[in-house]
């Protein structure tokens, strides 16, 4: 029986971070809609031509296409870790239906500390590396230290944008954790600390006791 595992967790959250490591513990299947959209319209899949079509017409790519990529991309793994997916109820209803999940794991923090972490976010247009003012300094300011280009923030990451997106999320997502809550499976971890390993093992706690 398949174990599905999903991760939940407002943008700045951490969640991408503790995806990464969690993943190079378990060796579990990283499921990551997006990811998975690109490289289906890569390859030119039936599914990846039906989306490339939709995303020329302006249109958004709806939940079914959603939901079929991902059911193709898990057939026969033994291990999925979702990040990022369910986003709606509806998907979550459908994933019941072909893997419904072992665990759920929701990380929280508070909107203060998620707006701390993400305006003090800097990458490197060159190459892509990311630095954070406070918790991943360069070694000279502003300059990245794997190719010295110059250092930027993004526009997302500026507070009100932030705060925006937290909005977004939080009223697009809710539902999903409400419908989620009840069962047994669903447990809640604080991502407020800076201690990234901390997180982890708490993590990787409730992930041993659910083995």
């Amino acid at each position: 029986m398949m174990k599905t595992v999903i991760f939940i967790g407002a943008p700045g959250v951490g969640k991408g971070t503790y995806t990464s490591k969690i993943v190079d513990k378990y060796g579990w299947f990283h499921v990551s809609p997006g990811e998975l959209l690109r490289e289906n319209v890569r390859e030119k899949t039936e599914l990846g031509n039906k989306i490339a079509a939709v995303m020329q017409s302006g249109d958004l790519i709806d939940d079914d296409l959603v939901i079929g990529v991902i059911k193709n991309a898990i057939e026969g793994k033994d291990s999925v870790l979702f990040d990022g997916f369910p986003r709606t109820v509806y998907q979550a209803e459908k994933l019941d239906d072909f893997a419904k999940p072992s665990l759920i794991i929701n990380f929280v923090a508070d909107e203060e500390k998620i707006v701390e972490r993400l305006s003090g976010r800097r990458v490197c247009p060159e190459c892509e590396a990311i630095f954070h003012v406070k918790n991943i300094p360069s070694k000279v300011e502003g300059v990245c230290d794997k190719c010295s280009g110059a250092l930027v923030q993004r526009k997302d990451d500026l507070p009100e944008a932030i705060k925006e997106r937290l909005r977004v999320f939080h009223e697009l997502t809710q539902p999903v954790v409400e419908f989620y809550r009840e069962r047994e499976e669903f447990k809640v971890v604080d991502a407020n600390s800076d201690d990234v390993d901390s997180i982890v093992e708490n993590t990787m706690n409730i992930i041993n006791v659910d083995q």
